[in-house]
């Protein structure tokens, strides 16, 4: 089936985030920012028409996660992600942040501080600011246009033991790394020795680069005891807005105790548009779309690397390998946080995520969205090259 991934989705009179935050001069000519980490066209026909008989039927009653629901979320994870999971190892909550503050919560005293591994999202910090709760920093390391993770020092974070909860994002957002099965399995081991908590966000893990797979972090037995891997529609089906998230928690005990925090949240049930989202989304029908929405990004991806190098090479592009962002280092035109947003936009009209959204040190980077069409990313990284910065 052929899909149409080169018309824009409508933002007007939709109240739509990245449309507010879409500089006029860009609007004002037809151009999309490459800000905020969501598709620029449609999402799946298959989520659409669910959500449409939905509310054709009329009823928006309390919703919960009946076989039916878990049996599409299971089959998901089998075809998807090639991860068996068991029915009762889903919990259902609002969202990927929601889940992150659910677990400072329920893991972390007020004493106690959470691990990130910066760049990083940075609504983990905030959600820790927000519970008192501190956030202690292990950066990961720049190699070879690659970013690893420093596990030495995170063995010496994780071995003191106010530090309760890690934070993992796999892919890495930012950069679009996908840590290695390795990788993973020293961070399982640590966690076990010292009984950390890990927390991976992988919300962007169905979209993965030509070589690359990501090895579901609650997958590895050496880690289960304490693994909670976070999961939704939010990347993949272009729903950032619909505050919904599927948690894998196979250790009975750990599940247990987040789903009572979780309660203790006033969590009441699953929003009855994303259950049928959840349904449309996480079938046949959903995984051929989604197949076919990452073959586009991954020759976005190709292409924009192969531009960037050989027309831009003063500004070096991280090698991605998953998600649909790349990290792009704008040190060399010596321009930091607003500023270098201010010179994007006023000079070459490119708007993209500042690097200062990512933590402390990064504010001569930035972070491009590359869900968008082939004709804006061409448009985009001409009036790049060719503007006097």
């Amino acid at each position: 089936m052929q899909y149409d991934f080169e018309t824009i989705v409508q933002r007007e009179n939709c109240g739509s985030l990245k449309r507010s935050m879409t500089p006029r001069a860009l609007l004002e000519r037809g151009l999309v920012s490459f800000a905020a980490g969501e598709m620029d066209y449609a999402t799946a026909p298959s989520l659409t028409a669910a959500v449409m008989e939905a509310a054709k039927n009329g009823l928006f009653g309390f919703t919960l996660k009946d076989e039916g629901y878990l049996a599409q979320v299971t089959w998901w994870m089998r075809e998807a992600r090639d991860w068996d999971i068991r029915p009762e190892w889903v919990t259902t909550a609002y969202g990927t942040i929601f889940s992150v503050a659910t677990c400072i919560r329920a893991f972390v005293a007020p004493d106690e501080r959470i691990i990130v591994q910066p760049p990083y999202y940075t609504r983990y910090k905030q959600a820790a600011d927000r519970l008192g709760r501190e956030t202690v920093c292990n950066p990961l390391r720049p190699e070879g246009g690659r970013y690893y993770m420093d596990l030495a020092g995170l063995e010496r974070q994780m071995a003191d033991r106010r530090n309760r909860l890690l934070i993992l994002c796999n892919p890495h957002n930012p950069s679009g790394r996908v840590f290695t099965k390795e990788e993973l399995l020293e961070v399982a081991r640590l966690s076990r020795r010292y009984g950390t908590i890990v927390f991976s966000d992988e919300i962007f893990a169905e979209i993965v680069l030509e070589g690359a797979a990501v090895t579901p972090y609650a997958s590895l037995s050496e880690g289960s005891p304490c693994a909670i891997t976070c999961t939704s529609l939010g990347k993949a089906f272009n729903c950032t807005g619909m505050n919904h998230a599927n948690l894998i928690i196979p250790d009975k005990r750990l599940r247990e105790c987040f789903q009572r925090q979780r309660d203790r949240d006033h969590y009441g049930s699953i929003d009855p548009c994303a259950y049928a989202a959840t349904m449309g989304a996480y079938s046949p029908e959903g995984l051929e779309w989604l197949r076919a929405a990452t073959q586009e990004i991954r020759g976005h991806s190709a292409f924009v690397h192969q531009y960037m190098e050989e027309n831009l090479p003063q500004f070096p592009v991280m090698k991605n390998e998953g998600a649909f962002v790349c990290w792009i280092d704008f040190s060399a035109l010596a321009k930091q946080g607003a500023e270098l947003e201010r010179s994007l936009v006023e000079r070459a009209l490119f708007h993209v995520d500042p690097g200062s959204n990512y933590g402390e040190g990064y504010e001569s980077f930035a972070r491009m969205n590359l869900a968008s069409t082939r004709k804006q990313l061409e448009g985009a990284l001409k009036r790049l090259r060719q503007a006097r910065m």
